[in-house]
């Protein structure tokens, strides 16, 4: 079987990061066990939980791309939650006082968009 492959004209990722911070509410936590005894398990041997990602409110949601930011990428400010990676990750049982946009990237093909927001606390 023969594969063709067109050279792109643009960047295959477009990374961002906000001039200022850009405060999310959070809904939910994506939550990962670590196997490892740390600090943080509990003494009878029960993994540790640890948050590793965020689900949040779109702070761009219905947001006019000529008032918002024009680097967020089109369509996904029709989104009413996103989910974020966590730059820093923290145990379950110790959540933080405020999360932020810390980052963003995306890739377009011609089918979709794959986009990555990033927060932190």
């Amino acid at each position: 079987m023969f594969s063709y492959f067109r050279p792109l004209d643009s960047p295959a990722v477009v990374r961002h990061r906000p001039e200022e911070r850009v405060p999310l509410e959070v809904v939910g936590y994506v939550v990962s066990r670590s196997e490892l005894e740390l600090e943080h398990a509990h003494s009878s041997g029960v993994p540790a939980e640890w948050v590793t990602g965020l689900v949040v409110r779109n702070p761009h949601r219905g947001v006019d791309s000529g008032s918002g930011s024009k680097e967020w990428p089109g369509r996904v400010e029709e989104s009413e939650l996103l989910i974020c990676a966590l730059r820093s990750h923290h145990p379950l049982d110790d959540p933080k006082a405020a999360y932020h946009l810390y980052s963003w990237e995306y890739a377009r093909t011609s089918e979709a968009l794959a986009l990555r927001p990033v927060a932190d606390w």
